[in-house]
């Protein structure tokens, strides 16, 4: 949704000064995807006491972020910021999902009778 609202929200709250943000803020609404596995899967980390484990991906996240900024900004500006963060946080969720299995522990769950 916020996708296809880009163009009325960049315009509508921001101003037609806005108007330009609009790709950018769906490269970023695209990238939620990453950042919410990056943040959900390092609190799993956490929660099974491993926040080392956990702060790998975040740490590599920042990394990967910053280091594209330097490259893609120079020559796209805003749109490279936006895709440098993007990437980054997929980047840091999908180590953080390798990370994840050898770590987690078996949940026991009592069977429920009906």
């Amino acid at each position: 949704a916020l996708v296809l609202a880009a163009p009325i929200l960049c315009t509508a709250v921001f101003g037609d000064e806005f108007a330009e943000a609009t790709g950018m803020l769906r490269v970023l609404a695209i990238g939620a995807v990453g950042l919410t596995a990056l943040e959900l899967l390092s609190s799993a980390l956490v929660a099974q006491r491993r926040p080392l484990r956990a702060s790998v991906g975040i740490a590599i996240a920042a990394a990967v972020g910053i280091a594209l900024d330097f490259v893609l900004i120079p020559d796209h500006g805003g749109m490279g910021a936006a895709v440098a963060a993007v990437i980054g946080a997929s980047v840091g969720g999908a180590v953080t999902a390798l990370l994840l299995p050898g770590t987690m522990k078996k949940a026991w769950v009592a069977p429920v009778h009906a």
